[in-house]
Formats: structure tokens, sequence, C-alpha cells
């Protein structure tokens, strides 16, 4: 059947299944759900599939399937700025992840321009952190420390522990790599904290 409805409801359980890290079956369900989208041409829709899709192989640690589902879905969404904006910046942590740093900074940037256009600082923040960790994997510390500490300081100002958590942890990579391990391990134990807060 491609009624909206049941194509909808294959990607919802599609994202249940992955939310519980049943990764086989989410891939089955949201397939389901593409071969819907492409019987109704519904571009958007397929777009949005596919960059779960995506999501659910970065889980896998498949950043190359990860990296082609990104790409392919960014094609169908590209004139939908804010699922662009966060679909680019998770094809720059794929190539992060990789260790490709001159594909990962190129879409980063491209995330940081559409995410800018429509004020989505979260993105912009996000693909600070990757920048952040590029630079500490390129031991070019000091370029590292300033981003992830002016990171930093936005999300103690924010209410986004999720985005705290994740700066406290790249900034404990670069205590690490630096050899301030003091430092790392607070970050570590603040990290934990917030993460018990919210549950």
């Amino acid at each position: 059947d491609t009624s909206g409805a049941k194509i909808k409801l294959a990607e919802v359980v599609g994202t249940v299944y992955s939310d519980f890290g049943l990764f086989k079956t989410a891939i089955s369900y949201y397939q389901l759900a593409i071969n819907g989208c492409l019987l109704n041409s519904n571009k958007k829709g397929l777009g949005m599939v596919l960059a779960n899709l995506a999501l659910v192989y970065e889980q896998m640690e498949e950043n190359k399937k990860a990296i082609d589902f990104s790409k392919e879905a960014a094609g169908y969404l590209a004139d939908v700025k804010m699922p662009l904006a966060t679909i680019l910046s998770n094809v720059g942590s794929n190539y992060f992840n990789l260790s490709q740093f001159d594909s990962a900074r190129y879409y980063l940037k491209r995330s940081d321009s559409v995410a800018k256009e429509i004020n989505l600082v979260s993105i912009v923040r996000t693909n600070a952190n990757i920048m952040g960790s590029i630079y500490t994997e390129e031991k070019k510390y000091r370029d590292a420390r300033e981003l992830l500490d002016e990171n930093l300081g936005y999300f103690h100002q924010v209410d986004d522990p999720p985005g705290l958590i994740r700066s406290l942890l790249y900034s404990s990579n670069l205590d690490t790599a630096t050899h301030q391990y003091a430092a790392a391990k607070q970050r570590l134990d603040s990290a934990l904290t917030i993460a018990h807060k919210i549950g």
C-alpha cells in the first residue's frame, strides 16, 4: 500500500526500531517507506526517509553508507533548509569519522552556510565541535582550544544539555591529546553528571 499514512507509519516504526538498536529491522521499515515515497513521487518525504536511513548506518558505524544515503537525501531536500543543514553536518561528521578531514571541512562549511541563512545556531555549534575535533586530530591544539572553549561557553549559557555534554566530550578529547588528564577527567565527570540528570 502506498497511502501517505502507511508510508509515514513505516518511517515511524523504523525510527522506533532504530532507537532500540534494532538496526536491521529499522532498515527494512525504512525501505518500505522509501518504496512508497518512490511510487508516490514524494521527493521531500523520500529525502527525509533517506536521511533517517543514513543515521541508522551512522549508528552502525558504516560511515560510507551513511554518506551515500545522506548525499542522496540532500538532493531531494535542497530547498528545505533546516533538514539540509543537518544532513550536510552529518556528512561532515561521517567524513571526520573516516579521517577524511578535507571532505569533512567542505561539508561542514556547506552546512554552516545553510544554517546561518535560517539562524540555526545548534547546527553551527555542532559543526564547530566537529571542526575543533579536526584541529585536535591535526595537532592544531591552539585552534582547537579556541573553538571548543567558545562552544563550551555558549552551551553553558543555553538550555541544551545534550549540546553541553557533546562539547564537554570534545573538549575532554583535546585535554587528553594535550596531556591535561585532570582537566579531561573533570570534563568527563561533568558530562556524566549532566547525563544522569537528564536521564
